[in-house]
């Protein structure tokens, strides 16, 4: 009987995961995709990156690329917080100043390790792609926290 409880129970805890589950995925299919939205406007940039050659033009273009996503990022943390109370504001500002002390750490990192000395020419992409990353990944949060709010 004891059995029988516990698997009635694991089943039940299985069936409300899934629905749960199922639930967030369908909660707002008009919403538009942060992801999506972010590749379709990266993607001169991305074609840039993947179409030159040599360091000095591979640095240059995904430059470009961290311009933008930054420009971007910034520009989303201002509508954000257009949307906050002031207390929410200032709870964001100290998450937001975190952050971007965390990115400077990182930046300083990066190009330490993946010098042109260490890895050669190659520093550039690894560098530029590293960087991006954090960028993109920043900018993905920021976009989801904006479309919860909308």
């Amino acid at each position: 009987m004891v059995i029988f409880i516990r698997s009635l129970s694991n089943l039940l805890i299985a069936i409300t995961l899934f629905v749960s589950f199922s639930v967030v995925a369908i909660d707002n299919p008009d919403k538009p995709d942060p992801v999506s939205q972010i590749d379709a406007l990266s993607a001169p940039f991305i074609d840039k990156i993947e179409q030159v050659s040599g360091y000095r033009d591979t640095l240059l273009a995904y430059t470009d690329y961290h311009e933008f996503l930054s420009l971007q990022i910034k520009d989303t943390v201002s509508s954000l917080m257009s949307q906050l109370t002031e207390t929410e504001q200032d709870s964001f500002k100290a998450g937001h100043e975190a952050w971007e002390k965390y990115i400077e750490s990182q930046y300083e990192f990066i190009e330490q390790v993946w010098s042109k000395d260490n890895f050669g020419t190659a520093s550039a992409i690894d560098r530029g792609e590293f960087k991006a990353r954090l960028l993109r990944e920043k900018l993905i949060a920021l976009h989801y926290y904006q479309n919860t709010l909308l």
